[in-house]
């Protein structure tokens, strides 16, 4: 269960810069150990975008399911919701699987998918509480 999101809060960072966005989701993460990511709601696929600049697959996140839901709506996803990732789950089933492939990680999106992209291991690395 995410902790709570105050209206203000939510739009105050709806409307930030992708850096602002980025810090937020990372000071958020580490105190909630768990993001989010969209994902079809019959397949239970998660939601990936391409990079039309670098031309690399991502995996968008969000520090909250509301800021998930919002981009699926903004950006027509039917069908999909926001699926919490716990942290602990990330480590051990995603991250190792990741660096195997060449997938990018798009860190708090808006809806015209402007945000901070990075190296999966990178992303780690800046999520993980033992990093302070």
């Amino acid at each position: 269960m995410p902790l709570p999101l105050t209206r203000q809060d939510f739009k105050k960072y709806l409307y930030a810069s992708a850096e602002e966005r980025y810090d937020f989701f990372v000071k958020r993460v580490k105190q909630e150990l768990q993001f989010w990511v969209v994902r079809n709601a019959v397949t239970k696929d998660i939601i990936f975008t391409e990079d039309e600049e670098s031309q690399s697959i991502t995996i968008p996140v969000w520090p909250h399911p509301d800021f998930a839901d919002e981009f699926a709506r903004e950006n027509n996803l039917n069908n999909c919701e926001a699926k919490e990732l716990s942290l602990v789950k990330w480590l051990a089933n995603w991250v190792p699987k990741l660096d195997e492939v060449s997938i990018e990680i798009a860190v708090f999106p808006n809806g015209g998918g402007e945000c901070v992209t990075i190296e999966a291991k990178e992303f780690t690395e800046e999520i993980d509480p033992e990093n302070d």
